[in-house]
C-alpha cells in the first residue's frame, strides 16, 4: 500500500476527525450528485446511478443522499438543469 500502513492511514484519518469510510462515502456520495446534473447520465435510473456508484440500491443511495443534501436524488435531479460534461 506504498509504504503506509492499514493502522497510520487509520491514524491520519482519526488525526483529521473523519474516517476511511467517511471519506469513501462522500466521494460516492458527490459522483451520484454529479451524474445526476450531467446530461450524459440523464436517461439512468437513480437505480442506474446508484449502482454505478457502488451502492447496493436505489434505496441504499437515497438514504445517504438525503442524509448529506437534504433531498433526495429524483429531487436534486429534477430541480437540477442538466449539464453538459465541462472540457
Amino acid at each position: 500500500m506504498h509504504g503506509i500502513s492499514v493502522r497510520y492511514l487509520h491514524a491520519i484519518f482519526s488525526a483529521a476527525g473523519t474516517s476511511y469510510s467517511h471519506e469513501l462515502l462522500n466521494i460516492r456520495l458527490e459522483r451520484a450528485a454529479r451524474m445526476l446534473r450531467l446530461a450524459p447520465f440523464s436517461d439512468l435510473s437513480v437505480a442506474e446511478i446508484a449502482w454505478r456508484c457502488a451502492f447496493f440500491d436505489a434505496s441504499h443511495l437515497t438514504r445517504h443522499f438525503r442524509q448529506r443534501f437534504g433531498t433526495t436524488p429524483g429531487a436534486f435531479r429534477s430541480s437540477s438543469a442538466p449539464m453538459p460534461i465541462p472540457s
